[in-house]
């Protein structure tokens, strides 16, 4: 049954066009916050840092701006990321130290007293010392104008990613990927505490295949996404935020036997506290997707989405609790996707004002769900623990990174142990790009 399963996970690059403008307009005018409709990898330990105003962000790069020239602000960048060593390189028995190292320019430019535009070029060189024919030269370049149309808050963005990403837990490892989108967002400030979002983007995703010729084919979900939002939220007293809206998304495959194409409607609820020791946030959607034409997507119900808990005491000491369930493609031709739902909680201690240290543990399980209804029924389930530690010195930030993962398939085959050791290093704020 396994080889049967792993011949079945071999099938050609499928392409997937880029979305016209008229789609983008459509959803333009259809409708919070654009971004993929499934999350297909969320690393080991994840824990999304507090979220900042898009406003104060921009201020701040500026403010740190090496360059003015008039009214334009520039910041060289450079910086090595997504670099380290893999123990084993996925699909092989052997381990590898692979680097990816970039240089560019950001760029800020105040328009009026309420509109700023904001760009970046961010060429970027991936480097494997073994498995040297994933080398590439990649990049990541965007543009977008963020202002206010009176009580409307505004962000208008499009962006070109061509970089070295972690695909799934299904194959963790790297894959040259190349992602395109356009997305809007407005909030409407009615008052008293009550604002209307909407918004939507249109994206593509594209996963190279030929760095991978003896293994299944990562570009079996290559896709094109729009995604469509609406909702309101409500300012609470104390720092308390929440928001309910409605999402639609839809997602395009080219046809065949891997056609995964579908689209559906799901409420959504937002939930944010954000006080001096207590930090709580949760994005909860309930999703009914089907699957689109010919697509042999199977039918899903359930509820998605993450959350965050965070609790600061004794000054320096973190405590952190999180946990997500998210639908993730699968690439073979015999999974339609899996429910990646890891739990686990997290102590982050600040050693120093610059040296802060963070140590983690998760456990959870990926359910796959089979094309067929007698298909085979997969599950993995997955321990991890890691070790992070983060510098900062002046515009220079280096940050450390060690986890181990232990799968315990249903299918003995799938049992694996992913040892990863990973390391950054910038200049300025933020990862590089010029409004996040």
């Amino acid at each position: 049954m396994i080889d049967r399963v792993l011949q079945l996970e071999k099938s050609p690059r499928q392409w997937v066009p880029w979305m016209s403008l008229g789609s983008f307009l459509a959803l333009f005018l259809l409708a919070t916050s654009a971004a993929a409709q499934f999350v297909q990898y969320t690393p080991p330990g994840f824990f999304e840092p507090r979220r900042e105003d898009t406003e104060k962000i921009l201020e701040r790069y500026m403010t740190e701006a090496r360059w003015k020239t008039g009214r334009l602000y520039l910041d060289p960048w450079i910086g090595m990321r997504d670099s380290g060593y893999r123990d084993p390189v996925a699909g092989t028995d052997e381990s590898d130290v692979t680097i990816t190292i970039g240089a560019g320019i950001r760029g800020w430019l105040p328009v009026g007293s309420d509109f700023t535009l904001a760009a970046h070029g961010l060429p970027e060189y991936t480097w494997w010392n073994k498995f040297s024919d994933r080398n590439r030269w990649n990049g990541r370049y965007g543009a977008g104008l963020f202002g206010n149309l009176g009580r409307t808050g505004m962000e208008l963005t499009a962006r070109l990613d061509e970089y070295a990403r972690f695909f799934s837990r299904e194959f963790e490892d790297q894959v040259n990927t190349r992602e395109q989108q356009v997305a809007a967002k407005f909030e409407v400030d009615a008052g008293r505490g009550l604002g209307v979002l909407f918004g939507g983007s249109i994206g593509s995703f594209d996963y190279e295949t030929e760095d991978f010729p003896v293994l299944p084919n990562p570009g079996a979900v290559d896709r094109d996404e729009d995604l469509a939002t609406v909702g309101v939220n409500y300012i609470f007293p104390y720092g308390f935020t929440a928001g309910l809206g409605a999402e639609y998304t839809q997602a395009k495959f080219e046809s065949g036997p891997g056609d995964r194409s579908n689209s559906g409607m799901a409420p959504v609820l937002l939930l944010d506290f954000a006080g001096s020791q207590l930090f709580v946030t949760a994005n909860l959607a309930y999703r009914s997707l089907t699957p689109d034409g010919d697509s042999r997507f199977v039918d899903f119900d359930g509820l998605t989405g993450r959350f965050q808990v965070s609790w600061r005491t004794l000054e320096r000491l973190e405590l952190q609790l999180f946990g997500s369930n998210q639908l993730v493609y699968s690439f073979t031709n015999t999974w339609a996707y899996y429910e990646d739902s890891p739990v686990g909680l997290g102590v982050r201690y600040a050693v120093t004002p610059r040296l802060r240290a963070r140590v983690f543990g998760e456990t959870g399980s990926d359910d796959y769900t089979p094309f067929e209804e007698n298909g085979p029924q997969r599950s993995d389930d997955f321990d991890t623990w890691g070790l992070e530690l983060g510098f900062r010195a002046s515009r220079v930030w280096l940050g450390l990174h060690f986890s181990q993962t232990d799968y315990d398939s249903s299918f003995d085959v799938f049992d694996r142990e992913i040892r990863r050791v990973g390391f950054t290093v910038g200049t300025g704020p933020g990862n590089g790009v010029s409004w996040r």
